[in-house]
């Protein structure tokens, strides 16, 4: 059975798999880093000064880059053991209550990075590595990613409310289950 899944669905949805690209590139750039810094240390005798702050700032945005599309796909932790114990309607309450609260962190994630991100743009914090790199740079890219995972758990719970299926099974864009 298909569910039309509307506007929420396809805007969030086409935003996590954007995030997961750029977590992608953040992979791909801290392989880069890492591996031209250990040439250059064992050929050349010679560092990048900047290759573990920017590979660091790549690990952040590739975690908060990838956790909404990770969401949508079910490759999160999700523990069921009550599932078992519980009649289906209080089970049904209990999960409706987790899917809130994690929407709900989520978004104070999201909010909490946002106004970290705002601060060191006034601000103007800089790294205190020889870079001096303007810090809302990278914080900028780790909000992206936490808000798509917040757009996410608020899907999620919206799509459980509604009984439609929460999780995507095949990440394949060609998928019948995909709109994008």
């Amino acid at each position: 059975m298909t569910h039309d899944r509307g506007t929420f669905t396809k805007v969030a949805d086409k935003l996590a798999i954007v995030l997961a690209g750029m977590a992608c590139l953040a992979m791909g750039a801290i392989v880069v880093l890492l591996v031209a810094e250990m040439i250059a240390r064992a050929l050349f005798d010679h560092s990048f000064t900047f290759a573990w702050e920017y590979s660091s700032y790549c690990m952040g945005i590739l975690i908060f880059g990838g956790l909404g599309w990770t969401l949508r796909t079910g490759g999160h932790i999700h523990v069921t053991g009550l599932q078992n114990l519980l009649a289906a309607g209080a089970f049904r309450v209990i999960e409706t209550g987790a899917h809130l609260a994690a929407a709900v962190l989520a978004s104070l994630l999201a909010l909490a990075i946002g106004l970290l991100c705002k601060s060191s743009f006034f601000d103007q914090t800089r790294s205190f590595l020889a870079t001096e790199t303007l810090l809302f740079i990278p914080q900028f890219f780790m909000m992206l990613g936490a808000f798509g995972f917040a757009l996410q758990a608020w899907l999620r719970l919206y799509l459980f409310i509604t009984g439609q299926p929460v999780d995507i099974q095949s990440a394949r864009i060609d998928s019948p289950q995909s709109h994008l």
